[in-house]
């Protein structure tokens, strides 16, 4: 587990500040959600490696995603994201377009990606066909 602080509320312990808000927000909305209610299988690609049995250059591995929050009421899956780096970005594009489930976004700021390239993690996630928002999750999303 990646939890280096916590961040308690009403029984949960959220890995961030900004999940904590969050859920707070949503708890005084009178939304119901489930966090980390799931662990969503996908398949990343191994880079520089060659399989044993058939010597493809093209190797994956199975991997596992926990999205943070889980709203029953609409079916949807939301991230929450501070930083969008590049390994990031790679895993979040595959996720998203392996699993059958409905997984969007939700950033802290709409930044860029680094301070030479000006694409912002919004722009990038339009290019990338992936449902996204800036600041609170948006009530359309939960209810």
């Amino acid at each position: 587990m990646r939890r280096a602080r916590e961040f308690p509320l009403k029984g949960n312990i959220y890995r961030s500040k900004y999940e904590r808000d969050q859920a707070q927000r949503l708890l005084d909305g009178g939304v119901r959600f489930e966090y980390e209610h799931k662990n969503l299988s996908f398949i990343s690609e191994v880079k520089n490696a060659e399989c044993l049995n058939c010597g493809s250059r093209v190797v994956g591995k199975n991997r596992m995603y926990t999205p943070d929050f889980y709203f029953p009421s609409t079916g949807v899956f939301v991230e929450l994201k501070g930083k969008f780096d590049a390994v990031t970005r790679t895993k979040m594009n595959d996720v998203c377009h392996q699993s059958e489930c409905d997984i969007r976004i939700v950033f802290m700021r709409d930044n860029f990606l680094t301070r030479k390239h000006k694409m912002t993690y919004g722009r990038w996630c339009d290019l990338h066909g992936i449902i996204w928002a800036v600041g609170d999750i948006p009530w359309e999303w939960v209810r």
